[in-house]
């Protein structure tokens, strides 16, 4: 019996530091939990005061007009074409193409009662750097050289923009990608939908257009740091957060089983020695209000060696 009590006294120990390190964990992912849901209601909030304010059916016009969106883009592979697959190549097209891309996205967006943000162009070193770190180096994967970003007033200027895209035309931009997060928002409630197009006499440079809608977009920083901190801790996906809430019942259910384990010793050693057999079943996984001791004589040295592995088991878990 003095082995399994020293095996649990060190196990316990140890257990003891790990837990004071897991639960400064759980702290933290408890309050970055509390802060990303806070986000949400407020970009919620701003969500269903833009619903509110739109004409009739317009909800329902904006999600039909990125489903088709989506639809005809979703065979469409998304990468620059083959002659702007160098660095020079690209970055000569970008220079080349930026005003004019500028000028008819600009175009577009004012005209639907919407404030235009002109980014700047990606220079080579960013360029590169970004093909090594998101693509293995392949320059044609890199998609916004040329960005910008349409900040709406209205759901209802929101649907005329995508109506415009949807309808197409001779100098109309061509979506080759769509990424919407309005049917589908972000965990924390953002909402933006994110465009790849080109635009007619440009070469087929691909280039970015965010659209958003300005009282989500005004929170957006706020909303960033949080999720940086999410992201840094591997929280950021639905399954990473699945995975930490497991764990966390699995370490809750094995300090449960500890502690039975405890308690079932304590009754072994008021027992007198010669009546202590084998460790029945029932100290561990019964009601400790109905524990019983019912083994033979003589195999107390058995039942030692039986919680001796049990215990050194407990610190692979």
């Amino acid at each position: 019996m003095n082995l399994v009590v020293l095996v649990l006294i060190v196990y316990s120990t140890d257990r003891t530091r790990r837990s004071e390190n897991e639960k400064a964990i759980e702290a933290i992912f408890d309050e970055l939990m509390a802060c990303e849901d806070k986000d949400k209601q407020a970009a919620d909030s701003a969500w269903a005061d833009y619903i509110e304010a739109a004409a009739e059916f317009a909800e329902r016009t904006l999600l039909e007009h990125l489903t088709t969106l989506a639809e005809r883009t979703q065979d469409i592979e998304l990468c620059q074409p083959a002659h702007l697959n160098t660095i020079d190549a690209l970055l000569e097209a970008t220079m080349k193409f930026d005003d004019f891309i500028h000028g008819v996205l600009r175009e577009l967006i004012e005209s639907c009662d919407a404030e235009y943000s002109r980014g700047p162009p990606k220079i080579k070193e960013r360029i590169q750097q970004k093909a090594d770190e998101d693509y293995d180096g392949k320059i044609e994967k890199v998609v916004d050289t040329v960005r910008a970003s349409g900040i709406l007033n209205s759901i209802n200027g929101f649907v005329r923009a995508l109506f415009i895209l949807v309808q197409g035309g001779p100098t109309v931009p061509l979506i080759i990608r769509v990424k919407d997060r309005i049917s589908n928002p972000l965990a924390n409630g953002y909402r933006d939908v994110l465009l790849n197009l080109s635009i007619p006499g440009c070469e087929g440079l691909v280039c970015e257009l965010q659209l958003h809608l300005k009282a989500i977009h005004d929170i957006k920083p706020v909303q960033h740091r949080c999720y940086q901190m999410l992201r840094g801790a591997g929280w950021d996906k639905e399954e990473a957060r699945a995975h930490h809430l497991a764990r966390r019942q699995a370490q809750l259910d094995e300090e449960v089983l500890i502690e039975k384990t405890k308690r079932a010793i304590e009754k072994l050693e008021t027992q007198d020695a010669a009546d202590i057999g084998e460790t029945p079943v029932e100290l561990l996984n019964g009601n400790d209000s109905d524990l019983v001791l019912s083994q033979s004589e003589g195999e107390g040295e058995g039942e030692d060696q039986s919680l001796s592995d049990d215990a050194a088991s407990w610190g692979s878990w």
